[in-house]
């Protein structure tokens, strides 16, 4: 695969969850929130938003902050 390629798989599964899909769209306008703010308005536990957090960096969605 070439790195486009493999650019675009990423992308592809950071969208692929509906979780993750929520997450990019309430945060692409660069908010900054906590993980339990986020999982309560995600009406989802802290460990399942943080899991899914630690996946959006690598598809270049969000930008890589503590999580």
């Amino acid at each position: 695969m070439t790195g486009n390629e493999t650019t675009l798989l990423s992308q592809l599964q950071a969208l692929a969850h509906p979780v993750r899909l929520w997450i990019i769209s309430n945060l692409a306008d660069g908010r900054r929130a906590f993980v339990s703010q986020l999982a309560k308005e995600a009406g989802i536990s802290r460990p399942l938003m943080k899991m899914h957090l630690l996946k959006c960096p690598s598809s270049g969605f969000l930008g890589q902050q503590a999580v």
